[in-house]
């Protein structure tokens, strides 16, 4: 199994809500954003990698604001311009900002108590809206986190000052934050999943469901008719030209939202004909992401001998053709992403050129 590939810590700051207005972006902590002209100004931030922690007060103090990798967050209330962005109460209050130096893909479980670590408690690997639905609204007093990385909220449905755990006992304090003895009314894991590749592990091609159709293009064309009673010699026997094709290939996912990236290159064969049948290519690198063609214009110089002797009282013809083909073939493709796979189908379309051939004919005259 591949190993998760973990983004590098990076988080945009914005000056307005819904992420207009002036921006700056941070890959480390920053103690002070009076340094950066960036002081308690901050409307909406986007994170593009790891846990970060906003802070009230400069060096690291005060209430606190935890987004994760791919959080799309306004930090004034009200209502956001879609439905993907998130709303904390901190508008212009950071001061100091630093990312999380701590795993956060493990699995979490915490325990919660009602008093100290012998009275009553529950525990709990998800979220928890509303303590009230276990009768703990306001009543949480000492934590012990197992693993992971957990947020507490004074309010339900993860609203109001926040205070961050990690794993360890917390009896009336937090790893950071102003955790208040019995006001929390909500918690949840801050977890972010292992990013692993997709990997293609076979494209199956359904030849029996594949259609082509074929056209001839008429490279030379060449005749000649000797009506002499003898055997006539040429002078000149060769000829050539310059033909430009243009194949293209695409691979038309059924699915127009797949899980494929839009560009994703891949070794695979492909299909194609010979002799009036489908096979398949050498392997060869191609983006199969995209849905737009992709065009191999090719110019080549085809040449040809012609026979040097007409028969007496004959018709030669001589004729090259190069054939046009389309051909869409069905397929199924196989992917996995670390422990989950599945299947995606769409049809490869593609036009080629192929099967040069000369036609020689030679006919008598008929008296």
């Amino acid at each position: 199994m591949s190993d998760g590939t973990k983004k590098g810590p990076k988080i945009t700051l914005y000056e307005g809500a819904n992420f207009k207005g002036r921006s700056m972006t941070f890959t480390e902590g920053h103690a002070n954003m009076e340094d950066c002209g960036f002081y308690d100004c901050a409307s909406s931030v986007i994170v593009e990698g790891g846990v970060w922690v906003l802070y009230q007060y400069h060096n690291y103090k005060g209430n606190i604001c935890v987004v994760m990798e791919g959080d799309r967050s306004n930090l004034v209330g009200g209502t956001p311009t879609d439905k993907d962005t998130k709303v904390h109460q901190f508008n212009d209050s950071l001061s100091s900002l630093k990312p999380l130096e701590y795993d956060c893909t493990q699995e979490p479980r915490i325990t919660i108590y009602e008093g100290d670590f012998t009275s009553r408690s529950l525990e709990f690997t998800e979220d928890i809206l509303d303590f009230q639905w276990y009768n703990m609204n306001d009543k949480v007093s000492s934590i012990k986190v197992h693993s992971g990385v957990w947020v507490g909220y004074e309010a339900v449905n993860f609203f109001g000052r926040q205070s961050l755990f990690l794993p360890g006992e917390h009896r009336g304090r937090s790893t950071e934050g102003q955790f208040v003895n019995d006001t929390m009314s909500s918690l949840r894991p801050i977890q972010i999943k292992p990013s692993f590749p997709k990997i293609v592990d076979e494209i199956e091609y359904h030849f029996e469901k594949g259609k082509k159709t074929e056209a001839q293009l008429t490279v030379f064309s060449w005749t000649q008719r000797n009506n002499s009673k003898i055997p006539q010699k040429l002078s000149a026997t060769k000829d050539s030209t310059t033909v430009t094709t243009e194949d293209w290939h695409v691979f038309d996912w059924e699915d127009k939202s797949t899980l494929i990236d839009k560009e994703y290159s891949f070794g695979v064969e492909v299909p194609f004909v010979f002799k009036s049948s489908f096979t398949l290519s050498v392997q060869q690198t191609l983006n199969i992401g995209i849905t737009k063609d992709k065009k191999n214009i090719k110019t080549e110089k085809w040449s040809v001998v012609y026979p040097s002797y007409i028969p007496a009282q004959s018709v030669i013809k001589l004729e090259s053709i190069l054939t046009k083909g389309k051909i869409d073939v069905p397929f199924t493709a196989y992917f996995h992403q670390g422990d989950t796979k599945w299947t995606e189908k769409g049809i490869y379309r593609g036009v080629q050129h192929y099967n040069f051939d000369t036609k020689f004919n030679q006919e008598p005259i008929l008296q």
